[in-house]
């Protein structure tokens, strides 16, 4: 089975797309202070706990797993999955470390921080706040299912898996919405850069 701009893909890329341009414009429009104080809501300890698991959603060790099952399921799409990951892992912390260093996150940003919702539990960060590494992480592993797989339930599934996961990392007070529309778009860029490389040298 050869690696192909199926359906799921093309979907995926698009919502990826609206997403993060959507995280991205509206912090623009708002100022993206403005726009995370939107977006930081206190919706009660219920969904402290569920947002206090899914903030994780987007850590590195998911690609764990996704490794293991792609060996298992899917190897000849092992190259495509290794591409992906060193380029959303080089993208993202070269941001991160490199070109946008200053870039802190709302604690440090925000003075008031009565204004802030945390979440119990969470040891909150101050700095290397651009891209949103979890959310780049998330659809990077949504945007790959859906180029490996042309199952129906792919779309939806992952969707909700990754929006959620970055949606986590505002409400937990980790990342601006601008940080989490930027990893949305690092997840595109790394796919469609490993998916060039794989069809070019794997591809057969």
């Amino acid at each position: 089975m050869q690696l192909q701009l199926n359906r799921n893909a093309t979907i995926g890329i698009g919502l990826s797309l609206v997403t993060g341009t959507s995280f991205i414009l509206l912090s623009f429009l708002m100022g993206k202070e403005n726009a995370f104080l939107l977006l930081n809501l206190d919706l009660g300890p219920t969904s402290d706990f569920l947002f206090y698991i899914w903030a994780n959603a987007g850590d590195g060790f998911i690609w764990i797993p996704a490794f293991a099952l792609t060996l298992m399921y899917k190897k000849q799409f092992i190259p495509f999955l290794i591409a992906t990951i060193v380029l959303s892992t080089i993208i993202t912390q070269s941001s991160k470390q490199v070109f946008f260093k200053a870039e802190n996150r709302p604690t440090a940003v925000i003075t008031n921080a009565t204004l802030i919702h945390k979440v119990p539990g969470i040891e909150i960060h101050t700095t290397n706040s651009f891209p949103s590494g979890h959310t780049a992480t998330a659809f990077s592993l949504f945007l790959f299912c859906c180029f490996i797989s042309a199952k129906k339930w792919i779309v939806p599934v992952g969707y909700a898996y990754a929006l959620i996961g970055g949606y986590a990392r505002i409400y937990a007070a980790q990342h601006f919405p601008i940080d989490v529309g930027a990893g949305i778009l690092v997840a595109y860029c790394s796919v469609i850069l490993a998916w060039v490389v794989h069809i070019n040298y794997f591809n057969k």
